[in-house]
């Protein structure tokens, strides 16, 4: 269609429970088609002060979660639908990762909130007010023993696959979880997967299937 926005400095833009959202910092706001740019649709105002950035936002049954960073905090917010005018509300915390883990991305899946780090992988569950309890971390390191987390997920049947940087020391690619086993509350079994078949290294920014 012929709808367009303009904004300087866009960092991120996701589509979230049939909303188009954008961020510039601190600032998330709402893109509705037939509408400019304004700040009367702003999620998240520029002078939030919760967070320095978002880094990403995710549909679910329960309503709009969003992950933003400050400094090296990240916390999780839920964002709900207001039932008069179905307008985003204003983020609420619904979870806290401990200092110095940053997330890199959410994804949902099964009922799960899947929260990927710059340190490894944990699994929430989403309580009925929108608050997220969450598991103890998987760890994921690369082939030197350094944590690299994961940047990416692809839920598919009983799997969620994870982008694994570095595994080997010339190899690079996937990770698998395996939500049919769980080895203790909210961690799944997992494994390396799918690994690049020449000597290629490199970070795992993304994962998507497709099909023949």
């Amino acid at each position: 269609n012929t709808d367009y926005w303009v904004i300087d400095d866009v960092d991120g833009v996701w589509v979230a429970n049939g909303y188009l959202l954008a961020s510039i910092g601190p600032r998330l706001t709402q893109l509705a088609p037939g509408s400019a740019e304004s700040i009367t649709l702003d999620v998240a105002g520029a002078s939030f002060t919760q967070v320095d950035t978002w880094k990403s936002v995710i549909s679910t049954p329960a309503g709009i979660y969003a992950a933003g960073t400050k400094g090296n905090t990240s916390r999780i917010f839920y964002i709900g639908i207001m039932d008069s005018t179905t307008n985003p509300l204003n983020p609420v915390i619904a979870a806290e990762l401990p200092q110095g883990e940053t997330v890199n991305v959410l994804s949902y899946y099964g009922g799960l909130l899947c929260i990927g780090t710059d340190k490894g992988i944990r699994l929430g569950m989403i309580s009925g007010n929108g608050y997220v309890t969450y598991g103890p971390r998987i760890d994921i390191k690369d082939h030197d023993g350094e944590p690299v987390g994961t940047s990416c997920f692809e839920p598919q049947g009983e799997f969620i696959w994870f982008g694994w940087t570095d595994y080997a020391a010339t190899t690079t690619g996937l990770g698998r979880l395996a939500l049919s086993e769980f080895t203790s509350s909210l961690v799944p079994a997992y494994a390396s997967d799918l690994m690049t078949t020449a000597t290629v290294q490199g970070t795992v920014a993304a994962v998507t299937t497709a099909d023949d």
